[in-house]
Parts: C-alpha cells; sequence; structure tokens
C-alpha cells in the first residue's frame, strides 16, 4: 500500500476565478508519494485526482481525472485540467488522490491560496461590487465609450437630474392649465381619459366619452352613441338604415325618427285621378269657415272666367254677377233688384233669355 505526504501545497492557482477567456482553466500540483513504510517512490504510476466542496462525503465537483506521472524520490508533478471556472467560487475545495487500484487517500487535502492570490478574489469586481450589480444595457442600449447611456427629453418632456438624492426625474410638461398637455402628439396607444373632459379651456364641458363607448358633446351622461346637449348645425346629412327615394323623415312620440313612403293619395279625404281631384267623403266643404252649412260653402267671393268672361258669386254688391268683356253685365240680387240687367254697348242685352223651340227669347 502507498502512502502519500503532501510537501508542497503547490496548487498555483494562477487563474483565480475571472471570467476572462484567456485564463487558463488548469492547475499544477505536486506531492510527494512514498510506500507504507514511509519510504520515497521512484517510477511511473497511475493517480486519479478528485476536487470535493468537503472533507467527506460524497460532495465530488470535479473528476476524477487520471493521470500517469512519473515519481522520481517520491516527488511527482501532475497538471488538473481543465476545471470549470464555477468549480472555484471562493468556497473551501479539498483535493482527493487514489493511486491505482487502491482506494481514495484520506484525509483529503485543503487547496489553499498563496498570499497574492487573494487579490484575485476581487478581479472580476469593480470597487467591491461584482459585475453583475451593473447595468449593461438600458433597454437594449449599449453605454457609449465613457459608459454613459444618455437621456435625451423629446417634446413636452423634461429631465432632472438630482445628485443630492441620486435621482433622475423625467416629467411632462403642462401648458395653459393642470390638465395633461398632449401638444403635438401623435397617439400610439388609445388614451385613456379615465373621467375626464376634453374642452378648449380645461374645464368640464366639450367633449365626453363613456366607457361604453357613448359620446356626449355638452354632457357628462350620453345615452346614444352620440348625444348632444344643445343645437346642432351640419352641412350635410345621411341615414341609411330604411332609405330609399322619395321617403319622407318622420319621428315617433319619443322623437326616434324612421324613413318612410310617402302617401300617393294622401289620407282619403281626397282622390287623385289624373288631372282631376275629388272628395269622396259625404260631409260638408267649408272655405273661409270651420262650420259649412252646404257641399260647398264659400265664405267670401267665387270668380269664374271663360274666355275673358268673368263671372263672380258672393260679390260685393250682389249675390251673383256676370260680365261679358264688352262690359254688358247682369245682377242677381243686386242692391235694388232681384235681377239687374245693364248694357254699355252695341245691340247686346244685360239679360237675355232663350227659348230652345225656337226663336222666342226675352231681353232686358
Amino acid at each position: 500500500m502507498l502512502k502519500k505526504a503532501l510537501i508542497t501545497a503547490g496548487l498555483v492557482l494562477s487563474f483565480a476565478i475571472v471570467c476572462l477567456a484567456q485564463v487558463p482553466q488548469y492547475v499544477n500540483y505536486q506531492g510527494q508519494l512514498s510506500d507504507a513504510a514511509g519510504n520515497p517512490l521512484t517510477g511511473n504510476y497511475t493517480i486519479n485526482f478528485r476536487i470535493y466542496s468537503s472533507s467527506a462525503g460524497s460532495s465530488l465537483l470535479w473528476g476524477p481525472q487520471t493521470n500517469t506521472v512519473n515519481v522520481d524520490a517520491g516527488i511527482f508533478s501532475a497538471v488538473l485540467g481543465p476545471i470549470n471556472y464555477s468549480v472555484f467560487d471562493g468556497s473551501e475545495r479539498w483535493l482527493s488522490l487514489q493511486v491505482g487500484n487502491d482506494t481514495e487517500m484520506t484525509p483529503r487535502k485543503r487547496l489553499l491560496s498563496v498570499g497574492n492570490s487573494f487579490r484575485a478574489y476581487d478581479a472580476d469586481k469593480l470597487d467591491g461590487k461584482h459585475a453583475s450589480a451593473f447595468v449593461q444595457k438600458v433597454d437594449g442600449v449599449a453605454p457609449n465609450s465613457n459608459g454613459n447611456v444618455d437621456l435625451v427629453a423629446g417634446d413636452n418632456i423634461t429631465i432632472t437630474p438630482n445628485n443630492s438624492n441620486n435621482k433622475i426625474t423625467i416629467a411632462a410638461t403642462t401648458s395653459g392649465g393642470s390638465g395633461d398637455n398632449l401638444g403635438n402628439h401623435t397617439a400610439t396607444k388609445n388614451i385613456k381619459l379615465s373621467g375626464n373632459w376634453l374642452s378648449g379651456d380645461g374645464g368640464n364641458e366639450g367633449v365626453y366619452i363613456t366607457n361604453a363607448g357613448n359620446i356626449g358633446l355638452g354632457k357628462s351622461n350620453p345615452q346614444k352613441k352620440l348625444d348632444v346637449s344643445g343645437t346642432v348645425k351640419m352641412i350635410g346629412f345621411q341615414m341609411v338604415t330604411n332609405a330609399g327615394n322619395n321617403k319622407v323623415l318622420t319621428s315617433d312620440a319619443s322623437g326616434n325618427g324612421t324613413w318612410k313612403t310617402a302617401s300617393s293619395s294622401g289620407d282619403n279625404d281626397w282622390t287623385i285621378s289624373g288631372n282631376n281631384m275629388y272628395s269622396a267623403v259625404s260631409g260638408k266643404v267649408g272655405i273661409g269657415t270651420s262650420s259649412p252649412t252646404d257641399k260647398l260653402h264659400v265664405n267670401g267671393g267665387v270668380r269664374g272666367t271663360r274666355n275673358g268672361h268673368n263671372g263672380y258669386v258672393g260679390y260685393s254688391i250682389c249675390g251673383l254677377q256676370a260680365r261679358h268683356q264688352n262690359g254688358n253685365l247682369a245682377y242677381v240680387g243686386s242692391e235694388h233688384f232681384g235681377v239687374h240687367g245693364m248694357c254699355r254697348s252695341g245691340s247686346y242685352s244685360g239679360v237675355r233669355g232663350t227659348h230652345t223651340g225656337g226663336d222666342n227669347f226675352g231681353e232686358l
């Protein structure tokens, strides 16, 4: 059986844990190998190396690595590696050796640092802080050559650094009022009013939009998609529901409008037939009176003209006047006579009667 006595803890931890690609991941180990009687050995021997996180138990971190080493008067040297950087994180580490088919030697050898290697503890730090404690990018933007990421204020934005409390304040500027000032801004997301108005002077008037999407003009509780408190003036109007040619706009008692087809026959009191119009009802017609006493009751004069001859019913001085274009007149129910004829020119008559059986006639 072989026995090992370490005369040099010669682990040259020259790569002390820093994350730099040029640092080798190998360490050099020197030791002394002797037999059970303590006699130094000479020759080639196979040694398995292992690194543990504790002095005993199965807390293996690296290995086994098998090296064939040359032993001269008990002294040998071996290169261990590659060893992952994470194996040496500053915690205790223990080295184990197994020669040939022997069991692992005990006790395990604690790996120690040389004096200057303590500086390696701080090699991956800046002012005592690990690299992970520093911001490497801001929203994907890497620092410039001076290690800075500059903040630039846009429109209506202020950036105020305060060295005394290590803060940078970013705020929106306001103009002419206490509300949010969007300015010359193009929105890329929805704008939430949160129960506020869009107005010209920042007051509680103007445009109001509810969570249901109803828009109020001058009112904060719109009941429809557009609810206006006031008079609406517009250049055009279009309501497409049930629209059609020659339809008329009607409303119900609540003011709800709808398009309806106009009736061609009115309200059925009068009938239009070609160029004629007549009444189909059995009642009386009053013109100038709301209480007609006959089929046709005119409160005022009636004039008829044909080929230049005029006739008047209800004339100013008689009930009926007939006038020829040459000036001859006939009155019925005049001021002084029942029938009154007047001839103004020629051999004509004011009133004339003709019998249908011949030339019998009477003239006035």
